[in-house]
């Protein structure tokens, strides 16, 4: 993810019609991913220690996209939108029809939309490594953000 998250404070003060796209992936898709660039740049902001072990990664996700989420939708409402990558793949039709709805886009094929998104490889790659390294109120906070095993 990002670090613009970290500029919603500032961007909701500066552009009063900005409108914010927050799309979260399942956590342990991302604590298994080789890129930890987002944890080393921007873990000290959550008191995490720089490192690329699955269980900082993950709880980097979960800390940044939680204040993502408060911050959203503490500062801008109805022009804070959180998608679920997971549920784009799953149901794109009426995740894009959401998106579309949010973004006040009424003329696009929703069909024609939906064919666009595909599976990446990296998708649920957590099937393949062992979670039982992860503290149970970790993958807790990752069911409260909407992800399931």
């Amino acid at each position: 993810m990002p670090g613009n998250f970290l500029l919603l404070d500032y961007g909701s003060n500066h552009f009063p019609d900005i409108r914010y796209i927050h799309i979260i992936r399942n956590g342990l898709d991302m604590a298994f991913s080789e890129n930890s660039n987002q944890l080393k740049n921007w873990g000290f902001y959550f008191g995490i220690e720089a490192s690329s072990s699955p269980v900082s990664m993950l709880k980097y996700w979960i800390d940044a996209n939680k204040y993502a989420i408060s911050k959203g939708r503490t500062l801008l409402w109805d022009k804070f939108h959180l998608l679920n990558y997971d549920s784009l793949i799953t149901n794109s039709k009426e995740v894009n029809e959401e998106l579309c709805s949010f973004l006040g886009v009424y003329d696009l094929d929703i069909g024609e939309l939906s064919k666009i998104v595909k599976k990446t490889n990296s998708s649920e790659r957590y099937k393949k490594n062992d979670i039982s390294l992860f503290s149970q109120s970790d993958l807790d906070e990752l069911t409260n953000l909407g992800f399931h095993l």
